[in-house]
């Protein structure tokens, strides 16, 4: 936009693009006067260039409020009208005026047409000059009244996109019309249907997108309203190309006639801006596909919520975690693929969290798992949402596989300016999270708190969970310490659950002054997590050589391996493992846990058998 400098310095080309040529008789070097009598005086130069006064009216200011002044509405609309008027003035010529006009032959607007290609509209103002507003226009079609006789003589009108092309089709004696603006959306108004009553319609596109969705704007208006309708296909392969361009490589007024008659009448066809799926086309679609089977839908919105420190953190990050090395979740499978937590509170708390998984469960190196320890404001600005776009399909390239789980903990952290009590501002974070789904391809889950009366459900609107495909409570016993991860509520999943686990102790590192540093991770109970039938942890690798080493290779008379004590099993493996003597021990009894439920070993009291030699 100009500086108020600038606006001053243009007040003369300014002035004549809306008023014409000032009256000379009354105009000097420092002033322009406009009128009969001169009332409206401009000044150009000296002390009081750039402002203006008409003294009939008795009203004066700058430049905006002279377009103002002259166009109506205020100083935004004038702006915008000099924004969208830039460079064109009274003194630089058009090189076409097309006459719009009504039924009687009296003037509606004229369309002016300036090089390269540029088009403004006017239309009189009742008082001899000029009103540069388009709006308030009565619709008409150009050359209505030749349009009107072709109808009485059955003859066919010829819908175009511009005067142009219609003054060509004019030259060669057919009749042809447009609406002013051109083909863009919107452009056409009912009111030019209703002036194609009764009409032979043939309807010229020009080639490009815009052409095709106008010619069906046109067709469509003109439903039972215009008796024949047909859509022409020049076959031109060159983008934009029009009807004149067509008769400039060689077409015929003759051919064009003998195209229209073997056109078939035009029959709407429906091309929607939203997707649809049609009754019986349901297999044209993907077939819903699951995360974690039966209980989180890929690409879906999942919110986990619980009261604090009711272990929801826990519980969510052994189900990525899980997720990210491809191990199946209580016995549900899973399927791989790239997780982005996004940890908007205990950050520090979460990598413990993380370390601790990893030397528990045998977590490896390199899985496709990565912590954002920062909240991200979803709610306030989409540009941020973009951003976060970008870094997790970013992450996906580095990962080397997709991204499937974008995690946001919690929901209030990355709400900013919102209100969780409102339903509007949910909603606006469940299209955030649709955003994400649509760029990514991943289930969105949004860690959230429970109300003051945890039956009640979520805390603030219930929009989010609404609008959720799986909502999972956690709750966590103070008395027993057992917590429990149930469904609430889920759409196309079967009943699975309840998840009940404990939280088991890790040791993962010390502190300054020498003291254990200790982290949980969930231990199922009356479930069995992962692959571990088939797969195992480190840990239990490690239990399981300790183990073979002792029993050695000598068998009995069956062939079996004979059975050795459960306490030289134990010795051994705690004087080969490094680290504190209790979170040994912790982890011997689980990995021997482990190893016994999957089969590998058998325990009758002290003794211990060796069943098969495992992975």
């Amino acid at each position: 936009m100009s500086t108020t400098a600038d606006l001053a310095g243009r007040i003369e080309e300014i002035a004549k693009a809306l008023f014409g040529e000032p009256n000379k008789r009354l105009s000097s070097k420092d002033e322009l006067r406009f009128g009969g009598n001169g009332s409206l005086r401009v000044s150009i130069a000296g002390e009081y260039r750039g402002t203006w006064t008409d003294h009939e009216a008795q009203e004066s200011g700058g430049v905006l409020d002279l377009i103002a002044h002259k166009l109506g509405g205020d100083r935004t609309s004038a702006a915008a009208w000099l924004r969208e008027h830039d460079g064109q003035s009274a003194s630089r010529e058009p090189v076409a005026v097309y006459r719009y006009e009504d039924e009687r032959g009296e003037l509606v607007q004229e369309v002016l047409r300036y090089a390269p290609k540029k088009f403004l509209q006017r239309r009189p103002d009742g008082k001899g000059g000029w009103n540069w507003k388009a709006k308030g226009v009565r619709p008409v079609l150009y050359r209505l009244p030749r349009v009107m006789e072709a109808i009485a003589k059955e003859l066919t009108v010829f819908v175009v996109e511009g005067e142009k092309d219609v003054e060509r089709l004019e030259a060669l004696g057919l009749v042809a019309t447009c609406n002013a603006g051109g083909g863009g959306r919107g452009k056409w108004r009912a009111e030019h249907a209703a002036q194609l009553t009764g009409a032979r319609v043939a309807i010229i596109p020009d080639n490009d997108d815009t052409g095709s969705a106008h010619a069906d704007e046109v067709a469509l208006s003109l439903r039972g309203i215009a008796d024949d309708v047909r859509l022409i296909d020049l076959g031109t392969a060159e983008e934009k190309a029009d009807v004149s361009d067509w008769l400039d490589a060689g077409g015929t007024a003759a051919c064009l006639v003998e195209m229209v008659k073997a056109a078939p009448p035009w029959r709407p066809t429906f091309r929607p801006t939203f997707p649809f799926v049609w009754w019986g086309e349901e297999d044209s679609r993907p077939a819903l596909s699951w995360l974690v089977k039966g209980l989180v839908p890929e690409g879906g919105l999942a919110v986990v919520y619980g009261a604090p420190k009711s272990t929801k953190t826990f519980m969510i990050l052994d189900m990525a975690l899980h997720i990210a090395h491809g191990r199946d979740w209580y016995d549900l499978h899973v399927k791989r693929g790239g997780v982005i937590y996004v940890c908007g509170e205990g950050e520090a708390g979460v990598r413990q969290r993380m370390k601790a998984w990893r030397q528990e469960r045998g977590g490896e190196l390199g899985v496709p798992f990565a912590l954002i320890p920062k909240a991200v404001n979803l709610f306030d600005s989409e540009d941020e949402v973009g951003r976060l776009i970008r870094d997790i399909q970013g992450a996906a390239i580095a990962m080397g596989e997709p991204v499937k789980l974008v995690i946001f903990d919690t929901f209030s952290r990355m709400i900013g300016a919102g209100d969780e009590d409102r339903a509007p501002d949910q909603n606006i974070m469940v299209a955030r999270a649709r955003l994400i789904q649509d760029a990514t391809g991943a289930t969105v889950c949004y860690v959230h708190h429970s109300g003051k009366d945890e039956k009640r459900g979520t805390r603030g609107s219930n929009a989010l969970p609404g609008a959720a495909d799986v909502v999972v409570c956690v709750k966590k016993d103070p008395d027993t310490g057992t917590c429990e991860a149930r469904v609430t509520d889920i759409k196309d999943g079967a009943e699975v659950g309840p998840f009940a686990y404990t939280l088991s102790q890790s040791t993962v590192g010390t502190d300054e002054e020498g003291e254990p540093i200790v982290s949980c991770v969930i231990e199922p109970a009356g479930a069995r997590q992962g692959n571990q039938r088939t797969k195992l942890t480190d840990a239990e690798r490690r239990a399981l050589s300790v183990l073979r080493d002792v029993v050695g290779d000598t068998r009995d008379m069956a062939g079996h391996l004979p059975s050795v004590p459960l306490g030289t099993w134990r010795d051994k493996f705690i004087s080969a493992e490094n680290g504190e003597f209790e979170a040994i021990k912790k982890r011997f009894n689980r990995a021997k846990n482990s190893i016994e439920d999957k089969g590998l070993i058998e325990i009758v009291g002290d003794a211990v058998w060796l069943l098969e030699q495992g992975e």
